[in-house]
């Protein structure tokens, strides 16, 4: 058992377990604890630990009365499509609303497209960003792109995972056609790092890349397959 412990635990965390599950030779489980360190009034410290987790929304239904002593509880709503029967995490519904602040109408479109790729095996996990993850055949975990609620997208983690995987061509094929559709370029820092810029050489904009959703879900598509075989 490896544990994490901080007082307060960050988004690196995140990555760094990640990085960690990547590799199978790591014969060991990995637990995070947040450990809020409260100063005494009388001196000393309270020290309250926490084992992080994922807050799970629940659907309410609706009480209606009807007369004096009638009474009706409305059914949750049916979903449309089945592939929809899952828990919102709270991370969610707040990146969600974050994104249509800043982006108004630019979340239902995201939800559509995040539900197309259900088929590919990319899950959805929610935190402060959205990240696009899916498993190799050996367990891995990978990323297919990594949403900010600001709208700005990066897919470095895809080449870095690509190449731990072995196979980072698949990664470099990737960011050539999500440069292409976007009018960009894919940018080599002196650190080994790739990643896809925009016509104005910032990062990429979900509004624009959601111009193409069939595009990049292709894109995603052969990602996967030319790494995982699925």
């Amino acid at each position: 058992m490896l544990l994490i412990i901080s007082d307060g635990i960050h988004e690196g965390v995140e990555a760094l377990a990640s990085y960690l599950q990547l590799h199978a030779g790591v014969h060991a489980s990995l637990a995070l604890l947040d450990l809020s360190i409260w100063e005494g009034v009388g001196g000393g410290y309270l020290i309250v630990p926490r084992i992080p987790l994922r807050t799970v929304l629940v659907e309410r239904g609706i009480v209606t009365l009807e007369g004096e002593r009638g009474r009706f509880i409305a059914p949750q709503p049916a979903s449309s499509s089945t592939s929809m029967l899952k828990t919102a995490t709270a991370s969610e519904s707040e990146f969600y609303a974050q994104l249509d602040q800043r982006l108004p109408g630019q979340a239902d479109k995201l939800k559509g497209f995040v539900l197309s790729l259900k088929p590919f095996g990319i899950e959805p996990e929610f935190g402060k960003s959205l990240f696009l993850r899916w498993q190799s055949q050996d367990g891995s975990t990978l990323s297919a792109g990594t949403i900010e609620p600001t709208g700005s997208i990066w897919l470095l983690k895809t080449v870095t995972d690509a190449r731990i995987a072995g196979n980072q061509e698949a990664a470099e094929r990737y960011l050539e056609k999500v440069a292409s559709l976007i009018h960009g370029s894919v940018k080599r820092y002196e650190n080994g790092t790739i990643d896809v810029r925009g016509s104005d050489d910032r990062s990429i904009r979900l509004p624009t890349l959601l111009q193409f959703p069939a595009e990049w879900k292709d894109a995603i598509a052969n990602l996967v397959r030319d790494i995982s075989g699925k």
